[in-house]
């Protein structure tokens, strides 16, 4: 079966539309902390429904993964826990530095990672080295970040000296530049 552009597009819908469907507001929780919601939410969209729907629509799901190997199935908890730390993550950087900055840290640190972890894995990484283009590849693609870093170290050093602004609690604040 050659490439279905249609199914793509149709797993990419699904895809954006299932968690869309999964953050319903709740009446209540207008008082709690982002945490506790979180926590909440976690169980009932990531562990009961799942359980809940693969139960209605496969059967003999219980059978099935009572005969699924350990392996596999550790390698499923252990991505799975990556994932939610990520998740976890993801929303303190939104929480503490902004959506613009949260975003621009989170996709900053995801795209290398995604970009090195699976040849990496796979053991892949020598054999791109010796080419020329994956050398230059990787050089190209990291010179901006070490840009940013010593631009980001140059405003640190410069600011660090100066008295910071206090907020109304009295304490000082972390201000934050474009070098």
């Amino acid at each position: 079966m050659g490439p279905n552009p249609f199914i793509g597009v149709l797993y990419h819908w699904v895809g954006g539309f299932a968690p869309a469907i999964s953050f319903i507001p709740f009446r209540r929780t207008k008082r709690w902390s982002w945490e506790i919601y979180w926590r909440f939410q976690g169980v009932a969209v990531w562990i009961v429904a799942p359980v809940v729907l693969a139960s209605i629509f496969v059967l003999n799901l219980f059978g099935i993964l009572c005969s699924t190997t350990s392996s596999s199935l550790g390698y499923a908890f252990f991505f799975g826990a990556l994932w939610g730390i990520g998740g976890l993550t993801f929303g303190l950087a939104i929480r503490y530095l902004s959506i613009a900055l949260g975003y621009a840290n989170a996709l900053g640190l995801s795209i290398p990672f995604g970009t090195l972890i699976p040849p990496i894995y796979r053991g892949q990484m020598k054999a791109i080295l010796h080419e020329t283009w994956g050398a230059s590849f990787l050089l190209k693609s990291r010179l901006p970040d070490c840009s940013r870093s010593e631009r980001r170290w140059r405003a640190f050093q410069r600011t660090r000296d100066q008295p910071g602004r206090e907020d109304r609690s009295g304490r000082k604040r972390l201000l934050v530049r474009q070098g």
